[in-house]
């Protein structure tokens, strides 16, 4: 049976999109969306924990050039929403030697939610169709 590896994520860039040319001409964009972990701790405070995510875009027909509208249209504090796949890869790390894993999101789809995160941060994504299913709890 296959696997379903499908990503949402909901977030602010951290910083400008790095652009890249690979050798064959392919244009890549290089990226990170922070998204923020939230609960309740055990005294009933808020704690939260900013996570950063890797995310890749390439300019491919079937991915209708992402890497040159990321290019074009992300910059630090877009808010954006991306949908792609986990992507894991093992190297050698040059200054230690030793065997390291990095992990990345391959963009399929972004959507650029807002430029500045502040105005998106209250956003209602019930309606939306990224939204989770109701509950047929209770």
């Amino acid at each position: 049976m296959r696997g379903l590896n499908n990503v949402q994520l909901v977030g602010s860039v951290v910083a400008s999109p790095d652009i890249k040319l690979t050798t064959r001409g392919k244009k890549v964009a290089h990226f990170h969306v922070e998204t923020v972990k939230e609960w309740k701790g055990a005294t009933g405070e808020t704690k939260t924990q900013p996570m950063r995510h890797n995310v890749e875009s390439w300019d491919h027909a079937e991915r209708s050039g992402l890497a040159s509208m990321v290019e074009a249209h992300v910059t630090a504090g877009t808010y954006v929403l991306v949908e792609g796949a986990i992507e894991y890869e093992q190297y050698t790390s040059k200054a230690h030697n030793v065997p390291m894993m990095s992990t990345k999101i391959l963009a399929k789809r972004i959507i650029i939610l807002s430029h500045d995160a502040t105005d998106a941060r209250d956003l209602d994504f019930a309606d939306s169709p990224y939204a989770a299913p109701p509950s047929d709890a209770g």
